[in-house]
């Protein structure tokens, strides 16, 4: 016994003796400290009296044996006060006298709740890993290091070993729906999750037959084995999108036909011009000049309706194929103009413009033509029983933005009505003359274009201001 204490003490691990009869002979600091008890207070106590029944009927059985001369080692949960638990792994030793009898049992003992909830918490993530829903794949720069089913099912293979072959860059089309080259692109994506950690956004990736999807990806940089690698989860929002697009469709095609019956008059107008003339070049023939300008009255007037049938099928196609790129924020307010002046000029509605040239965004062309569309439809809509109807659209560059305003001789909007106006289906119009999509599927694009959409509280009429990013020139690495 004298040895053992000396050679107990020494240990850094939890460590006592106790005799056969279950009472403590000895534990050293380490054990003390561990189960918060005093050796002075313990020694001569059984080890249900200092550790509690419950304790010892877990351990009763091993301690048994020990006493029989068998050696135990088991693992062991212990409740601490806060109310949480810890893992032990205690060895059980025999300890002989010089007649081969067992007089006692040497305790050694570790915490292993780290190793434990470290192994515990690798188990739960190998099964989130394997069954997750959403694809997740652990790459570096040599190539896929794991996968799971759903990415192996959304790219279109057959087998991991399979898709382990390929590069995670032959997944990706050359270039993102933002114009930019998804090799530069996802470099940066790359950079910015190394530095915050870990990074979400969208990106549109490339089955192995070709077709893309649109996910939401989550990069996070990780240590796998003794490779730095990027962790990547993605959240399938193809299905999501389509229904995004069906709904601005069912919009565009809503402000269609409340612009329609303006679109078919100005259509009906220079085709009446054609007409008139066509029965007039036959008396014109031996007057030139009057001749020569029938023909050109008429050049005009066809130049006018193809203008107004490329605008309306530019303004009806999907935009869901359409690059962002860089585009006049004035240039669209003009396209949209096409659609809209007969409507607005029969309502008797004055147009006035304060745009200033060279404010350029970065945008879905079609999209924000469709926002302006939607705006100046609603303002005319609200001032058609005003005494005075005008609607004035105004771009301008700040320091940090370009600010499109539609403003309108409307007296403003009631505070209660503010409140929902970006709500899905809310209207103020009467039922069936519009969908209360107009103004929430707006919010919805210019939200995708990191653009914002408010009312202009300090105007004496109602304004509506979106402010776009400017657009930063990015320096390009040697």
């Amino acid at each position: 016994m004298i040895f053992s204490k000396v050679l107990l003490s020494k240990i850094p691990l939890l460590a006592a003796y106790i005799d056969a009869n279950i009472q403590y002979r000895y534990m050293n600091t380490t054990y003390e400290a561990w189960f918060g008890v005093q050796a002075e207070d313990c020694i001569g106590r059984s080890l249900a009296e200092v550790l509690g029944d419950t304790y010892f009927a877990g351990v009763k059985e091993f301690f048994a044996r020990a006493l029989e001369g068998r050696e135990q080692k088991f693992e062991t949960e212990i409740d601490c006060k806060n109310g949480s638990s810890k893992t032990l792994e205690v060895h059980y030793i025999p300890d002989f006298n010089s007649s081969a009898a067992v007089v006692g049992v040497i305790v050694i003992a570790q915490d292993i709740s780290d190793r434990r909830k470290s192994a515990t918490n690798a188990e739960r993530f190998e099964k989130v890993f394997r069954f997750s829903p959403n694809p997740i794949l652990v790459f570096s720069d040599t190539g896929i290091l794991e996968c799971n089913e759903a990415a192996i099912k959304i790219l279109g293979f057959d087998s991991k070993n399979e898709l382990l072959q390929h590069h995670p860059a032959e997944f990706s089309p050359e270039y993102q729906p933002d114009g930019r080259s998804s090799k530069e692109k996802s470099q940066e994506m790359d950079r910015l999750a190394e530095v915050q950690g870990s990074h979400v956004f969208e990106w549109v990736h490339q089955k192995r037959d070709g077709t893309e999807i649109l996910v939401e990806v989550s990069l996070s940089h990780v240590n796998w084995g003794d490779k730095n690698a990027l962790l990547v989860i993605w959240n399938d929002l193809s299905d999501k999108r389509r229904r995004e697009l069906q709904m601005i469709q069912t919009s565009k095609l809503a402000s269609l036909g409340e612009m329609s019956a303006g679109i078919a008059h100005e259509i009906n107008n220079p085709l009446a011009i054609i007409v008139g003339s066509l029965s007039l070049l036959d008396r014109l023939k031996n007057d030139p000049a009057r001749f020569l300008a029938k023909v050109e009255s008429m050049q005009r007037s066809c130049e006018r309706i193809s203008k107004i049938v490329s605008g309306l099928k530019k303004f009806s196609r999907s935009g869901e194929f359409s690059v962002m790129s860089e585009f006049s924020l004035g240039a669209i307010v003009k396209e949209a103009m096409v659609l809209l002046e007969s409507m607005l000029s029969r309502s008797g509605c004055q147009i006035i413009f304060e745009i200033e040239e060279d404010c350029i965004v970065h945008c879905n062309e079609i999209e924000i033509e469709q926002v302006i569309v939607n705006l100046v439809n609603n303002a005319a809509d609200a001032i058609k029983n005003c005494e005075a109807k005008w609607i004035k659209i105004s771009i301008f560059p700040l320091p940090e933005a370009v600010v499109l305003r539609v403003m309108d001789s409307g007296p403003g909007i009631p505070e209660n009505i503010r409140r929902k106006l970006f709500d899905p289906f809310f209207t103020t119009k009467r039922v069936g003359e519009g969908t209360g999509l107009g103004l929430s599927i707006s919010k919805g694009i210019l939200d995708e274009h990191e653009a914002t959409i408010s009312i202009v509280e300090k105007s004496s009429n109602t304004c509506f201001e979106i402010r776009f990013p400017r657009v930063v020139k990015i320096a390009k690495s040697a």
